[in-house]
């Protein structure tokens, strides 16, 4: 009985501090009503799209048809809505395989100000992070605003040209949240990502899942909590989709 303790103390010990826990990722949408209505009056969970007026960076690839809307897909939740602690969040979208090679990324306060846009290379199809450069101010806490993902599949922009939209809050974070970030001392783990997922936090679980799959692609225990958030809210489909390096 006591070796056999002595090595179950030590297993217990060791998942974790691997931080594997076997328990599955669970998202616990927040108590609060998304944003109603936006610029035009649109519906709840809507976003309205409108183009910049300059020109994109030349597009190498063929104009050919008018891709579909039907696969890009923005990783949020189906009311388009989430919450951030971050003033800097990680904002992911699925883009499918497509003919354009740039893409339109734009970030706007809830009344339409703009706060961020910019083009990222498109190469091929896959999972994609977009991110605020820090040469533009964080986001306010306190603040909702709307972001914008657009492919250029022609010459320019256009107010039809396929896109997905989504809506983003940084909120502070309770005390019990500070306490789990605190005893992760800055590294990604399951841990944390459940923490956020259960306080409502959307895109920093999302973020903190995608840091670990890309980090550890061959845990399966990250994968499956990968599996698993995406599922809850309907992205199973592009659960597998690898990520794409936009480092560059």
């Amino acid at each position: 009985m006591f070796p056999h303790r002595i090595l179950s103390t030590l297993t217990i010990g060791l998942i974790s501090s691997l931080s594997f826990p076997t328990a599955a990722i669970t998202f616990i949408p927040p108590n609060e009503e998304p944003p109603r209505q936006t610029q035009g009056g649109a519906s709840r969970g809507d976003v309205t799209f409108i183009p910049p007026n300059d020109d994109p960076p030349v597009n190498t690839g063929g104009a050919g048809s008018r891709d579909t809307t039907s696969e890009l897909r923005a990783l949020v939740p189906s009311d388009h809505y989430g919450q951030t602690t971050q003033g800097y969040p990680s904002f992911f979208v699925y883009v499918p395989r497509t003919s354009a090679r740039l893409a339109f990324f734009s970030v706007l306060t809830e009344d339409g100000d703009g706060h961020y846009q910019g083009y990222v290379p498109i190469t091929e199809m896959g999972v994609m992070r977009l991110e605020l450069p820090d040469t533009v101010p964080a986001l306010e806490t306190g603040q909702t605003y709307q972001w914008h993902f657009a492919l250029v599949t022609e010459e320019r922009l256009r107010p039809d040209s396929p896109r997905v939209s989504g809506w983003v809050r940084r909120v502070a974070p309770n005390e019990d949240l500070k306490a789990v970030v605190g005893q992760s001392k800055g590294r990604r783990s399951l841990p944390l990502a459940n923490a956020y997922g259960r306080q409502g936090i959307w895109y920093d679980a999302l973020s903190t899942l995608a840091d670990l799959r890309q980090n550890r692609p061959d845990a399966s225990v990250v994968s499956q909590s990968w599996d698993d958030l995406l599922n809850q809210v309907g992205l199973a489909a592009i659960a597998n989709e690898p990520f794409l390096d936009v480092s560059d």
